[in-house]
């Protein structure tokens, strides 16, 4: 599960974003932005000032 999925596109900005992976249930492999390209040729893509939260589970 990702908050931001990006897939194929190009010519984009995120920025002042914030994200966390705590929810009401825990999850496995939530994430953030996840930015998917496939036969896509060249991308320009620019993230910036994106902070992240973790809930770490520890074993």
């Amino acid at each position: 599960m990702e908050t931001v999925h990006l897939y194929n596109v190009e010519y984009w900005e995120i920025r002042n974003l914030e994200i966390t992976n705590t929810g009401v249930e825990r999850e496995a492999k939530r994430k953030g932005v996840f930015v998917q390209v496939h036969n896509f040729g060249t991308a320009h893509a620019r993230p910036g000032r994106l902070r992240r939260h973790m809930a770490m589970e520890q074993r």
